[in-house]
């Protein structure tokens, strides 16, 4: 991972659905699903969820990277 505040999670380090978004411990899936739920509105999520822009820019840009893993995770959660 390029990304320092991105971390597998440690229950499932082998799986790029499961990572985590440093220091709020939020999965990515969770902050990407949200994300598209509120019409990818950037500020509600970060309000939301009581996370830092940056952190949020750190999902999505692991999000970009792994488009069809996360996709494939929200999907089963449905």
């Amino acid at each position: 991972m390029t990304d320092t505040r991105i971390i597998p999670d440690p229950n499932k380090p082998h799986d790029p659905t499961e990572v985590r978004v440093l220091p709020s411990m939020v999965p990515v899936w969770a902050l990407v699903g949200y994300w598209k739920a509120v019409g990818f509105k950037l500020a509600k999520v970060c309000e939301d969820y009581g996370i830092s822009a940056e952190e949020l820019n750190a999902a999505l840009a692991y999000y970009a990277r792994h488009p069809t893993d996360i996709d494939v995770r929200l999907m089963q959660n449905g």
